[in-house]
């Protein structure tokens, strides 16, 4: 194209972009036909001067399109067939060739589309499509015409995915999506509890759900059901009745030994879990009616710990032993020169005392307590400690030197005092080192894989999540609960912006007074808030709240959030409305139901 002609086009094609407000242009093969005819045009004024002069001497007639083609003769007749040849061309072009048309007035959209991951089958419904029809397979780019539709991508394994989109002529659409993997079996498993075992020397985690059997034969044996699979522990192989040998079975790409449509089993797995120094061991037998439920297998066998087992019998030879079955734990002591003395046992505490017979001040005192040990409050944390094949906690006291406290599991503590006597000290070691927890599951281990925190509660109270009901609509929380007694934990993350709403509601901005105490969570000091009203007379409590802050602080319930693990959530006790003429001569019976809640909140951790 000419120079002189390209500006005229610029401006025709800039006039018809303010026009329609979209990316238009004018085609090339359009551009030449049209340059051709103003050359056509300027040859025309190659005529003589004097049929100009003649042609510009007559009467000008009124201007308006047709006597601007006739002003005179050959010229004007060379461009009035040029005007018409290019209105011709025009219209033909519009009417004929849709590329032509669309590039002129776009009624479509370019529309680019991916997943992750790419394969996902596309469809589209909307507009001229009154059924969903394929547009291809991730990634692809399409031309729609413009419109409302809804996209639906589907791919074996994910959740299909549906989207709406409004495309707009002429603006191209660039949609990137990432697909769900559909729930697994595992993934509809929220609660896990931990079983431990401590004189077979194992533990594991299994769904919460499902019903545990132990001691079902003469030999040690455990089981536990769900609804489409079961598992047995034991330790004698024998006890596994199958007769044909066990072959290699591969299920996801994991191989396992066992069998294949064994009766009415899909899969049967045996394996044995073995301890780091190979002094204990312990066989599982996974039998499931679903291939889905292998997955909870892998996270049970995932789970799994094996102690190490070790003979003390040789160090304490002649000591005398005490056993209580009925609060699940057994002890050996010097059989010359140390008593054994029992103390008060209620339903959440025992106290015992192993002292010398001559010094009542060289002692171990054995207690229980799943009511808040307060003692703990006085003590730091040390270390982590195998000891018998049980994992325990030390504490060492930040007020008298040499004392400590060892943290047994179902809540017993032993401590003692470092003595000047050296014989004693070995003594004192030799009771913590032959110290056995009997009967683990007075207590269990609740975990939510979730929210992804844990926590240790006595037998029989429940855990459920509930979303809305009875307190926030459109809330979820959960709930740990028995005879009345309730620890409510919400994600703050959900219930931040709804606070007010909810302190108001539990009386945290109208309290009478707030009594406080301080517990321990993670290491870390938290303060209980009991929040007490008056009425005609009398005090009364129903709700507590724990928070980060200290005994010293200002009262500040704007922001209770305590961080467990990765997350922060909000923790409250309820209890049944307690009345009293005297917060301080609050009977001994309801500061016990307390100070349980307050156990559990003490065990409180995260999921690693």
């Amino acid at each position: 194209m000419k120079d002189k002609n390209k500006s005229k086009f610029d401006k025709i094609e800039k006039i018809l972009k303010n026009s329609y407000k979209e990316d238009v242009s004018i085609d090339t093969t359009f551009k030449k036909n049209l340059d051709k005819l103003v050359d056509n045009t300027i040859r025309a004024e190659s005529l003589s001067l004097k049929e100009k002069e003649f042609a510009y001497s007559r009467k000008q007639p009124k201007k308006n399109i047709f006597t601007l083609f006739l002003r005179s003769g050959k010229l004007n007749t060379a461009l009035f067939t040029s005007f018409l040849l290019v209105i011709l061309l025009t219209g033909v072009a519009f009417a004929a060739v849709p590329e032509f048309r669309e590039r002129i007035i776009p009624t479509k959209s370019k529309l680019y589309i991916n997943s992750d991951p790419q394969g996902a089958l596309v469809e589209l419904i909307g507009g001229e499509y009154t059924d969903y029809v394929s547009l291809g397979i991730t990634p692809l780019e399409k031309d729609i015409k413009a419109g409302n539709y809804t996209l639906r991508f589907s791919y074996e394994d994910y959740e299909d995915y549906e989207r709406d989109i409004e495309l707009v002529a002429g603006v191209a659409e660039n949609i990137e999506i990432k697909l769900i993997k559909e729930n697994t079996a595992i993934d509809k498993i929220k609660e896990w509890k931990t079983y431990t075992n401590l004189e077979e020397g194992f533990e594991f985690t299994y769904p919460l759900s499902w019903e545990m059997i132990e001691n079902s034969k003469s030999e040690f044996q455990v089981e536990v059901t769900g609804e489409n699979s079961s598992m047995t522990i034991y330790r004698n192989e024998d006890l596994l009745d199958i007769d044909l040998e066990p072959i290699e079975i591969e299920v996801n790409g994991t191989k396992y030994l066992g069998w294949e449509n064994y009766e009415n089993w899909r899969f049967i797995f045996t394996e044995r879990f073995i301890s780091t120094e190979e002094t204990n061991y312990i066989y599982f037998a996974f039998y499931t009616r679903s291939e889905e439920e292998v997955d909870i297998y892998d996270f049970i066998r995932s789970s799994v710990a094996v102690y190490e087992m070790k003979d003390n019998n040789g160090d304490v030879a002649g000591w005398q032993q005490f056993s209580d079955s009925e609060m699940g734990f057994s002890v050996k002591y010097p059989s010359q020169d140390w008593i054994f003395i029992e103390g008060g046992v209620g339903d959440y505490y025992a106290d015992y005392e192993i002292r010398k017979a001559d010094n009542a001040g060289e002692k171990v005192e054995i207690k229980y307590s799943f009511r808040y040990f307060d003692e703990l409050n006085e003590y730091l944390y040390n270390r982590d400690l195998e000891i018998n094949g049980q994992k325990v906690k030390r504490y060492i006291s930040g007020v008298c030197e040499g004392k400590s406290i060892y943290e047994f599991p179902n809540k017993f503590y032993l401590i003692y005092q470092v003595s000047d006597n050296t014989e004693v000290n070995e003594i004192y070691d030799k009771i913590r080192d032959n110290f056995s927890v009997l009967d683990e599951t007075k207590l269990e281990v609740i975990s939510d894989y979730t929210w992804m925190y844990k926590f240790t509660v006595p037998k029989g109270w429940l855990y459920n999540i509930y979303f809305g009901e009875d307190i926030i609509d459109g809330v979820e929380y959960a709930v740990l609960e028995k005879n009345g007694f309730q620890i409510q934990i919400f994600q703050w993350e959900y219930i931040e912006d709804r606070w007010n709403e909810y302190s108001s509601l539990i009386g945290l901005e109208d309290f009478y007074e707030v009594r406080r105490t301080a517990i321990k969570v993670e290491e870390r000091e938290i303060i209980k808030n009991e929040i007490w009203m008056y009425d005609d007379g009398r005090y009364y409590m129903e709700y507590m709240i724990y928070t980060v802050s200290s005994l010293d602080e200002e009262i500040d319930f704007s922001d209770p959030a305590i961080t467990i693990g990765d997350n922060d959530f909000v923790i409250i006790a309820k209890v049944p409305q307690i009345y009293t003429s005297d917060i301080e001569s609050l009977i001994s019976d309801d500061r016990d139901e307390m100070s349980v809640l307050d156990a559990i909140v003490s065990t409180f951790s995260g999921i690693e």
